[in-house]
Parts: structure tokens; C-alpha cells; sequence
């Protein structure tokens, strides 16, 4: 049996290991692009049958509540208004009954919403002369002729309104009142946004003899909008 010496056994058991070492410390090969900086983000390993992760998908753009008023043809180039929602801020009483479809009760209080509507829709069109001759004494509850009622809106390019249900009539001196939650918004003339909530409140002579048609109609006595709540625009 032939012994080698001990240093030369050592210097073989070496060699392997400077090998390896030289290796973890050389540059790597042409074509690895492997990133060793710690700053990309780090690869995970998926089980084989599981699904690979994916994206999350973008929220759903928002869009107007499907009971906002249309928009009129002259605006349709511009983006949408998203007003505050049903129990937001700004926005008309969450959980009212909507008003009910059908035929009306004369007099009623589902009478004195349409009453709101129309005049809504009036404020809408620019028809401002309409709109004031909804209120009582042939407008002058107003506080305003009809002129000055009109100048009064001019600050507004754009105008939508919402109404909601109706409250129930209390009576008072031979009249009726009832109040119906309005919210009105759109853009001013300077351009900016604004939302307008508050009751409008509505009064009729009660059925009483000697009482003309007129009087027992609805027509508004009072409104208290304030600024209220932040109107969005989509897309922004």
C-alpha cells in the first residue's frame, strides 16, 4: 500500500473547495439576468394546480344613480354629474318610500310631490316663468316678480333636481301643508359644481265651502335649500 504525504493530501481535499468558492465569487455568465440588488420585487412560486394570481380588476367607473334627471342634449359632450346619494351628505333621506305610481289622490300629499316636479322640471328647461307660477298668490310667495325670480337663477348654466316622497299634511288655519324633500345641483356659470338640499313646502286651502279650485291646489309657500354635500364629476 503506497502513503502519500499529508500535505499533499490536504492540498487535494483544497482544491474542490477553492473551486466552488471561485465559482460564487466569479461574474455570471453572459446572458443571466439575474438581479441580485434586492430591489425588484420577489418571484413567488406557485403550487402546481393553483391559480395564478392576477391583477385586481379596476373598479367599475362611476356613473350617475339611474334615477338622476336626464341630461340635456346641449351638455351631453360633457362629463356626467355624480350627485350625492340617498343617505350620503347632500343627498335625499335613505329608506323614503318613493313616490307611488299611478293615479294621484287630488289634494293629496303625492299631489304636492308632482307639484315638486314639475317644478323641478321647469328649473331644468330654463322656464323659470313656469317654475314661479307654481308658487302661491300667483308667485309672489316668491318674495320675487316673476323677472326677478328669473334673475335670480341666472347663476346657474345647469340645473337637475330630485325630488323625494312626500311627508304627511298637517293642517293649520284652514290650510294644508306638507313638505317634499328636494335636491337640486349642476354647475354654475364660473364652471364649479353645487348641490342644494332642504324641504320645499307646500300649502293648500282646505276643503272648505265657499273654497275655489285654485285654493285647493297645491303650490309652494316656502323652500330652505342649503349648500350642501359634494357633486362629483365622472371621470375626475
Amino acid at each position: 500500500m503506497t502513503h502519500r504525504p499529508l500535505a499533499s493530501l490536504l492540498l487535494t481535499a483544497a482544491l474542490p473547495l477553492s473551486l466552488a468558492l471561485g465559482a460564487c465569487g466569479s461574474e455570471p455568465p453572459a446572458g443571466n439576468t439575474e438581479d441580485r440588488s434586492g430591489l425588484s420585487e420577489p418571484s413567488v412560486t406557485t403550487p402546481t394546480g393553483a391559480p395564478i394570481p392576477t391583477e385586481p380588476a379596476d373598479a367599475p367607473a362611476e356613473a350617475p344613480p339611474p334615477d338622476a334627471p336626464p341630461v340635456r342634449p346641449e351638455h351631453a359632450d360633457r362629463p356626467a354629474l355624480i350627485p350625492p346619494a340617498p343617505g350620503e351628505e347632500g343627498g335625499l333621506p335613505a329608506g323614503r318610500t318613493p313616490l307611488e305610481e299611478g293615479d294621484i289622490e287630488p289634494g293629496g300629499a303625492e299631489d304636492a310631490a308632482q307639484v315638486v316636479q314639475r317644478y323641478g322640471a321647469a328649473l331644468e328647461q330654463d322656464d323659470f316663468a313656469a317654475a314661479h307660477a307654481l308658487w302661491g298668490d300667483g308667485g309672489k310667495a316668491s318674495g320675487m316678480s316673476a323677472a326677478e325670480f328669473a334673475d335670480s337663477m341666472a347663476q346657474y348654466e345647469e340645473i337637475y333636481v330630485m325630488t323625494g316622497a312626500p311627508g304627511r299634511p298637517k293642517g293649520a288655519a284652514g290650510s294644508l301643508y306638507v313638505t317634499v324633500p328636494m335636491q337640486m345641483y349642476g354647475r354654475l356659470q364660473s364652471g364649479d359644481t353645487f348641490n342644494r338640499i332642504g324641504p320645499v313646502t307646500l300649502r293648500r286651502v282646505n276643503d272648505v265651502p265657499g273654497s275655489t279650485g285654485a285654493q285647493r291646489r297645491w303650490h309652494i309657500s316656502d323652500t330652505d335649500l342649503k349648500a350642501k354635500g359634494t357633486v362629483r364629476v365622472e371621470g375626475e
